[in-house]
């Protein structure tokens, strides 16, 4: 009777303390401190931060900016974008749904990428004779119910409305889509990383750059440098500018985004705003570059975008609300 009891005890801890359950009931400093300390195999200094993991992890706890709600959605993101930029600067809209099964695949392109609005994994369709569209149903269903707020506690993940939607295949004449992801503080690029020599979407050698785009000397652990160094972009001024113009809405801007761009057959193309990349737990080789890039971020007060100027607050309202 005891061992049982035991076993009830023991699986009840697992489900509601333990941060790989996404029924944990843990608070959001709680589990994210603990989460850091398994990822990173140090402990998370929130009173003293000083590296950028640190940093990113503070803004987890202490800043909910209602914009970062908006610029998470992939969805609503572009609204966002065309709000700063104006029109063209996000891949054509082909769909929204709220549910897999009002998908008509018959209306599609043969080239299209879907998309949940809360998660980074798009799928890519290169020939719609070829896909098929239940297993497509089924891993979109399965893509919805997964929250990941409580997966890792980033916040701007949390009130997201979850939908489907399909955007355009981009289709450079090169070959290879290149990402170039610039990592903004306080309003202002500091630098960026490129991704090419691509395995998948989300996989490739990932080589850092300053603004000027001189190879950075660090590199992110776990992670190859390109066998061949990216070259500068064709229009990369223009890019620096739009990162700068998305990154600095308001009053001393946002504390940390990263603005994730593509260059496509003379055109430049918002992908989207992250501001928790790979969940705050970047490390960098060698380890000074932690706290020198951790530097660029000066921390604002706790939810001190509730003081800040220069914001259309209505347009916000009503983006969330839609």
């Amino acid at each position: 009777m005891f061992q049982k009891l035991y076993e009830k005890l023991d699986a009840w801890k697992w489900t509601y303390f333990n941060v790989d359950s996404q029924k944990c009931i843990l608070s959001d400093r709680a589990f994210i401190s603990k989460y850091y300390f398994k990822r990173m195999g140090k402990k998370l200094d929130l009173k003293y931060p000083k590296t950028l993991a640190e940093k990113l992890n503070w803004l987890k706890i202490y800043y909910h900016d209602p914009l970062m709600t908006i610029c998470a959605d992939k969805y609503r993101m572009r609204e966002y974008v065309k709000l700063i930029l104006g029109e063209g600067y996000t891949p054509a809209l082909l769909g929204v749904w709220e549910k897999p099964e009002e998908i008509d695949f018959d209306k599609l392109p043969q080239k299209f990428v879907l998309k949940t609005n809360h998660d980074g994994c798009p799928i890519i369709c290169t020939d719609k004779s070829k896909l098929d569209f239940n297993a497509v149903r089924q891993q979109l269903s399965q893509k919805l119910k997964t929250d990941y707020y409580a997966r890792g506690r980033e916040w701007a993940y949390k009130n997201i409305k979850r939908l489907i939607f399909a955007e355009e295949y981009l289709e450079p004449e090169s070959g290879e889509l290149i990402d170039y992801k610039f990592f903004c503080f306080n309003g202002e690029p500091k630098l960026l990383y490129v991704i090419s020599e691509k395995i998948n979407e989300k996989n490739g050698a990932l080589d850092y750059f300053d603004i000027e785009f001189r190879e950075l000397p660090f590199k992110r652990i776990g992670k190859n440098k390109a066998k061949d160094q990216p070259q500068k972009p064709e229009d990369f001024e223009k890019m620096i500018q739009i990162a700068k113009k998305l990154s600095s809405y308001g009053e001393g801007g946002i504390p940390f985004v990263r603005v994730d761009m593509y260059f496509c057959n003379g055109k430049i193309f918002v992908g989207e705003l992250t501001f928790y990349p790979t969940n705050g737990m970047h490390e960098f080789e060698p380890a000074e570059w932690n706290q020198i890039i951790g530097d660029y971020l000066i921390l604002p007060r706790k939810n001190g975008y509730k003081h800040q100027r220069g914001r259309d607050r209505a347009w916000i309202r009503r983006t969330l609300k839609n």
